[in-house]
């Protein structure tokens, strides 16, 4: 008898079947007219996506050997190795606010100065202080937030061709 890992067989083989409902379903969206983007697109790629790794996933299942034994060995007491107790390193004594109302804060805060300042300021304070609020320097926050952003707004203006709002700058 084959040596499968059933529960990953299954979900792979779930996720094929609901992968292969979104991709069939997605193809029964009324295109718009003159566009060469419709409605259908991002369903398309989730399904595509969803059936070739949920495909992948259960044939890695089917194929790979099952590992021979997976429970652990009991180690007497006395075997262990001595381990030192380290304290963890608060070298970052800044105050930082607490992260999940933070986050919401700044997410109210930006839609509602974004018709105002426009997409690219506020994509820029945003993900700056996003990477601050997550502990990294303002700097760094600032540097990552003006590449993100600048790609961000490439993509979607030029390449999609969706118009974000220009705000300041327009």
């Amino acid at each position: 008898m084959r040596n499968v890992d059933m529960p990953d067989a299954l979900l792979g083989a779930m996720f094929f079947a609901l992968g292969l409902i979104v991709l069939i379903s997605a193809h029964g969206f009324q295109d718009l007219p003159g566009m060469p983007v419709g409605p259908g697109l991002f369903p398309k790629i989730v399904g595509a996506s969803m059936a070739f790794f949920g495909a992948a996933l259960a044939v890695q299942a089917w194929l790979a050997p099952k590992s021979i034994d997976n429970t652990l060995i009991p180690v007497a007491a006395e075997e262990l190795p001595e381990l030192e107790a380290v304290a963890p390193d608060n070298t970052d004594d800044r105050w930082l606010p607490p992260f999940t109302p933070s986050l919401l804060a700044a997410i109210v805060v930006t839609i509602l100065v974004m018709p105002t300042l426009g997409f690219v300021i506020t994509g820029v304070l945003l993900t700056a202080f996003l990477v601050w609020l997550g502990g990294g320097s303002i700097r760094t926050g600032v540097i990552f937030a003006i590449a993100a952003t600048g790609l961000v707004y490439v993509s979607f203006v030029h390449g999609l061709r969706v118009p974000l709002p220009v705000g300041l700058l327009g």
